[in-house]
């Protein structure tokens, strides 16, 4: 699996939304939550999939790197 798609929910949340309008809401992440973006980005928004919830996210609402981890130490 390419870790070039995977995103972790900002802070303090992240929602799902339904549609790339971003009108309807269906699922609400927590920080941290692991996000797989599922094909090219419409406008500002990508559309993802994460607990189990197919929808669109927008740019601002998530990171590349999991932010909840410790980096590695040598």
């Amino acid at each position: 699996m390419s870790t070039q798609r995977n995103r972790f929910a900002g802070h303090p949340a992240a929602i799902i939304y339904e549609a790339p309008d971003l009108k309807k809401p269906p699922k609400q992440l927590l920080w941290g939550d692991y996000i797989r973006l599922t094909g090219p980005k419409k406008g500002s928004v990508y559309p993802v999939y994460s607990r189990g919830v197919k929808g669109w996210i927008p740019l601002s609402a998530y990171h590349a790197g999991n932010i909840l981890e410790f980096p590695s130490v040598p």
